[in-house]
């Protein structure tokens, strides 16, 4: 099975994000988009992992805690995949908490004996994968601007990739909500 680790965005902030990804896919000439059920925000990509692996990141999941925190988005960007500029992200701002977040789950992992890639931590959603905008749309004024928006961070959860009747499906498996700290005045 193909995990890994990720913030969900509520429903709240998923009524505001995919108004986006039906404005580039609007524009789009081509390009597989981002269904509203499999966006998220990875922590940590894993990749093909057997059961006793999966109950290993259960427990990472189930070990790790974090006062809940907000991120906001930045902007529009592209990543490159096999040499071409063409996976589409929103960029979200590296809080300390979310960067916080990132290497206590990181260390985690390796200590229960995962490699995982050590490349810098960009936090991001994926809005699509080869995306080919329309030059007519990239010349307007503007055209990538993106509203800033707020998501609150408060559940780690361990996830799936698969395929269910050829299309990819980003499926749970376990998570953890963390509660908001009690008020030390009381």
């Amino acid at each position: 099975m193909r995990l890994f680790l990720a913030l969900l965005p509520d429903h709240r902030t998923k009524a505001k994000l995919y108004p986006l990804v039906g404005k580039f896919k609007d524009h789009a000439l081509s390009g597989n988009f981002t269904s509203i059920d499999n966006l998220h925000l990875t922590i940590v990509f894993i990749g093909e992992v057997g059961d006793s692996e999966r109950d290993k990141l259960i427990r990472v999941v189930d070990h790790v805690s974090f006062e809940p925190f907000v991120v906001k988005t930045r902007q529009i960007g592209f990543f490159a995949n096999q040499g071409a500029n063409d996976t589409m992200v929103l960029h979200l701002e590296l809080s300390k908490e979310l960067e916080l977040l990132s290497q206590t789950v990181q260390n985690a992992c390796t200590q229960e004996g995962f490699l995982l890639d050590r490349r810098p931590y960009r936090p991001h959603f994926t809005i699509g994968r080869r995306i080919r905008l329309s030059d007519s749309f990239k010349r307007q004024p503007n055209s990538l601007a993106v509203p800033t928006i707020f998501m609150k961070c408060d559940r780690l959860s361990l996830m799936e990739s698969l395929r269910i009747d050829g299309q990819l499906v980003y499926r749970e498996i376990f998570g953890k909500t963390m509660s908001e700290p009690q008020n030390r005045n009381t």
